[in-house]
């Protein structure tokens, strides 16, 4: 009989917390930034699913962007890392425009996140050995 902890490698471990923050990351900010843009920006709702809508087909639609780009550029790794990077800087600089209620620096920070999104979807199962 197996143990409790063996029965998942160290690599499906590292993977399922990825796939667990990524997740808490992007759907907790689509949460937050609906409010951010009902009450403190005062968009109408139509204006805010656009918004959101935006900010969630981004990714998909640069995935083979980034697909393209590492494979012929920079390659698999570097790209996850580069992308990742991009992500957290997102994170931040929307923490810091919503802050001081910054509306070209949160929408640019959506499409920072948006896009390091896409360009790290198709390859974050690279980063793991």
């Amino acid at each position: 009989m197996q143990d409790a902890n063996t029965r998942f490698p160290f690599t499906a471990r590292i993977l399922i917390l990825r796939q667990f923050l990524w997740g808490a990351a992007f759907y907790g900010t689509y949460v937050l930034l609906t409010k951010f843009f009902l009450v403190e920006l005062n968009y109408s709702e139509a204006d805010t699913i656009m918004m959101l809508g935006a900010f969630g087909a981004v990714g998909p639609v640069f995935s083979a962007v980034g697909g393209f780009v590492a494979d012929r550029y920079i390659g698999s790794f570097r790209a996850v890392y580069i992308g990742y990077s991009a992500y957290t800087i997102g994170f931040f600089m929307l923490g810091l425009g919503a802050a001081q209620v910054n509306i070209p620096l949160s929408i640019f920070s959506i499409a920072l996140i948006g896009y390091a999104r896409g360009a790290v979807s198709n390859l974050s199962d690279c980063s793991v050995w």
